[in-house]
């Protein structure tokens, strides 16, 4: 920091001119004078961007005559401004007591200028980043955060630059650790001595628990609490975007309805806490059966459905036989003894264009209390039989009866 009556000299690359100039600004203050002078000649918009940067005065070329030119208006300008030692020392301590203001502050704080470098920020934007303010002056976002990231801050500064006004949304942001967190970002447009906006100042909140708690919630409303299968709701809610996506790529979609057979005799026996064992249960065999592109939920008690995307009548009722036998095979232990359960199912696929999915789970549901009347523990599949026509059914499992 130079003397109140000294002069230094400081070379910098040209390419980094305008960013050394922000820094030296805020390092030295309002009241230093910063006279630059370029090593080759400059356009009249590079000198009008060096103002814009901070500088005082530009001389054109190292000819002595330009030099010595320039370098009387900044002695002229030095003393004018020492004539004013109180507006400058107030204005110094404003800007102290500003700066020390907003490091108070928890959320990160950073102002940019109409060329997008920042030009100031506070303590939590310097954490944040992982950097000193005197690397952020003068910086870019391309400088301190990923390309992509960055691209995204510098489309929305543009516009808010066009427009004016404020500006809130929310995108990611990678901090100092590494970490990609999920942040809000309120940017309000700075005007300008003509009144057009000449920068920006903008915060950022840290929303990333936020979102996490926002998910988890949400995830629990579309769950069964118990099982942790989908619930009801969630399921037509699949179901009817899955309806929508078939009737434009007529691929086949498949439902299927489960059912756990003599469930209420489980609880009378053994009371409810080994019935939701049950429950659980049949839930891990479909998680396990099931795959990953068939979407399955508990309907409400001992009842399930299942979505089966690409799959025909045929390939969802396979499905169902593996569910059927594993769920068989399985036995659960409780109090010394060992409970053995078996579930009935209906198969149906949806005749695409001719009715709705809730249609087709009902001749589904319809098909499975074939099953049950037929003995249970079987599956029992809907034809593909005309929109006009009465429910026809094939049976799977043990029985082989034609309805």
């Amino acid at each position: 920091m130079p003397r109140r009556d000294a002069a230094a000299a400081v070379f910098v690359a040209r390419d980094d001119v305008r960013g050394s100039l922000a820094r030296l600004r805020l390092l030295i203050g309002a009241c230093a004078v910063i006279v630059v002078v370029a090593d080759e000649p400059l356009s009249a918009d590079d000198v009008d961007a060096l103002f814009e940067s901070g500088a005082d005065d530009v001389a054109a070329s190292l000819q002595p005559d330009d030099l010595a030119l320039a370098l009387r208006r900044a002695v002229r300008l030095a003393l004018e401004r020492s004539t004013r030692p109180t507006d400058g020392a107030d204005l110094a301590a404003q800007r102290g007591f500003v700066q020390a203001s907003i490091d108070n502050l928890p959320s990160p704080i950073f102002f940019t200028g109409s060329d997008g470098r920042y030009v100031g920020c506070n303590k939590a934007f310097e954490r944040l980043i992982g950097r000193p303010s005197a690397q952020i002056v003068g910086a870019t976002v391309y400088d301190i955060q990923p390309m992509n990231l960055a691209r995204i801050y510098e489309q929305a500064d543009q516009i808010l630059l066009r427009t004016g006004g404020t500006q809130v949304y929310e995108t990611r942001v990678r901090f100092a650790d590494g970490s990609l967190r999920d942040v809000c970002i309120h940017k309000s447009a700075v005007a300008g001595p003509d009144g057009a906006p000449s920068g920006i100042a903008g915060a950022l909140l840290d929303v990333t628990e936020y979102k996490r708690l926002e998910f988890r919630l949400k995830d629990a409303a579309d769950r069964d609490p118990l099982t942790q299968a989908f619930n009801r709701r969630k399921f037509m809610e699949l179901a009817a975007a899955l309806e929508r996506s078939v009737q434009e790529t007529r691929q086949p979609l498949s439902v299927l309805v489960m059912d756990l057979d003599h469930f209420k005799s489980i609880n009378d026996a053994y009371g409810h806490a080994a019935g939701d064992i049950v429950l659980c249960g049949f839930v891990d065999v479909l998680r396990s059966e099931i795959g990953n592109d068939n979407m399955f939920a508990r309907a409400g008690g001992e009842e399930f459905y299942a979505l089966c995307p690409g799959s025909t009548v045929e390939a969802a009722a396979a499905i169902a036989e593996r569910l059927r036998a594993k769920f068989e095979a399985l036995g659960f232990a409780w109090e010394g003894t060992t409970i053995k359960a078996t579930a009935s199912f209906g198969a149906a696929e949806l005749r695409v264009g001719n009715e709705t999915i809730l249609q087709a789970v009902s001749r589904a549901d319809r098909a499975l209390y074939q099953s049950k009347r037929a003995g249970r523990n079987k599956v029992h599949v809907a034809s593909a039989a005309s929109a006009g026509d009465g429910p026809h059914l094939s049976t799977h499992g043990a029985s082989t009866d034609t309805l």
